[in-house]
């Protein structure tokens, strides 16, 4: 079941001069796109962000219709996208390890201690970002895209001496687990088998 949340996020970013000139013909999404890239580049600085689940207009919060509007810079046009596309087309998303949340998510949290789980939750912290900090291995069988990410774990240094596996993705493959994700990639959950997030 997908459903989609309306997040409103007012922010207040502070930018150097030569970033960026007030002057220039930039539309509002051209705009954001500067200055959260200055963000991101370190040349800007978040002052002030607030988040609140509503549109601001007191109309609804949740969506049964998970598309988004994206514009199509070569039709010139707005379109309705499903959510996981526009995710998978984005220019600045990372690629991504799709992991099944139906299989770790009780695999990893099946033998660890309640009362930490208890207090982790109520603390505010997420299943999912609690569920990875505390991984110390991953199962290869609940990694959906294991073929297509599996050249980034062969970026690192493997040591062949003494071994049959010529890189660290046969090793893992012949183990059945890994024990980090690469810094390239970013955790896609994928909620059942027949999600492939695409």
């Amino acid at each position: 079941m997908k459903i989609k949340i309306f997040e409103t996020i007012e922010t207040i970013i502070e930018m150097p001069d030569e970033e960026f000139d007030e002057s220039t013909d930039f539309s509002d999404c051209e705009i954001a796109t500067q200055f959260f890239q200055a963000v991101e580049k370190g040349t800007g600085k978040v002052l002030y962000e607030n988040r609140q689940y509503c549109d601001g207009n007191d109309n609804e919060i949740i969506s049964w219709d998970t598309n988004v509007w994206v514009y199509d810079e070569k039709t010139k046009q707005s379109k309705s996208v499903p959510i996981e596309e526009y995710i998978e087309e984005s220019d600045n998303a990372k690629p991504k390890i799709k992991i099944r949340h139906d299989l770790f998510i009780p695999w990893i949290h099946d033998d660890y201690d309640q009362n930490d789980i208890v207090e982790a939750w109520g603390g505010g912290e997420d299943i999912e970002d609690h569920a990875i900090g505390i991984a110390g291995l991953i199962p290869i069988q609940h990694i959906q895209n294991w073929e297509e990410i599996k050249h980034y774990y062969d970026k690192e240094e493997f040591i062949k001496e003494g071994t049959e596996f010529n890189t660290l993705s046969e090793y893992y493959e012949d183990d059945g687990y890994v024990e980090f994700i690469p810094d390239e990639l970013e955790v896609y959950w994928v909620y059942g088998e027949s999600d492939n997030g695409e």
